[in-house]
């Protein structure tokens, strides 16, 4: 009976120390793939390169052929959180268009509109315009009437082939000084191309023009924002 018990006893520690290597594996594969779906954990939009981007799920298309030219024709948009394996700070944007390379046009925009408080319009001054403008390399945070914009730093995007990337920084959305409202949770967010040239052609002290869209995804969609 004493060896009986005890073959049984090393057979229960046998198992057990499989059954934690095989949860150590899972955790561990977990945490590789992350929130985003399958990608990276961290993301960069300056670094030349869409390669952490591989295993991303698409989240959202648009039918290719419905506007001109090609490099302003939106096709599918990638979404991450990042860092992925931890408390995210930016949340990242990966637009493709039909053409190659990317919105060559002058002054042409990438623009993921944030419905902050889920209501369905995307326009009230307490959203916000995430723009990134390839041409000049510039990055905008405008509140969602583009009535005004809060940041116009540089190196946060880039053009690589028929993509463009772009992120903004989760403390750069509300509440702010601006508005209270809490831009996180599940928001909903669609996407644009844009002319953008009034925004450059404007003399001090004149009423800002709104973009002029070129192509937009039609529907909204949420994204969790922690």
């Amino acid at each position: 009976m004493a060896n009986l018990f005890t073959s049984r006893s090393n057979i229960s520690k046998l198992f057990l120390i499989l059954v934690f290597l095989l949860l150590f594996v899972l955790v561990a594969c977990s945490a590789e793939s992350g929130s985003t779906g399958g990608g990276a954990t961290t993301f960069s939009s300056t670094d030349n390169s869409i390669d952490e981007w591989a295993n991303v799920p698409v989240f959202q298309t648009d039918p290719s052929g419905d506007v001109t030219p090609p490099d302003d024709d939106i096709v599918e948009i990638k979404v991450a959180n990042s860092p992925s394996d931890g408390a995210p700070t930016d949340v990242f944007f990966l637009l493709k268009v039909a053409g190659n390379p990317a919105l060559q046009g002058k002054y042409r925009a990438v623009i993921a509109t944030i419905d902050c408080d889920g209501n369905g319009n995307d326009q009230e001054p307490h959203d916000r315009l995430i723009v990134y403008v390839p041409s000049e390399d510039q990055y905008y945070i405008m509140r969602g009437d583009q009535s005004e914009f809060f940041s116009g730093r540089e190196k946060d995007g880039q053009v690589i082939g028929d993509y463009v990337e772009w992120k903004v920084s989760i403390s750069d959305l509300p509440p702010d000084e601006k508005d209270n409202v809490q831009c996180n949770g599940n928001v909903k967010i669609r996407f644009a191309t844009a002319d953008v040239t009034d925004y450059y052609s404007a003399k001090p002290g004149e009423k800002l023009s709104k973009a002029i869209v070129i192509d937009k995804t039609d529907a909204q969609k949420v994204w969790n924002i922690p």
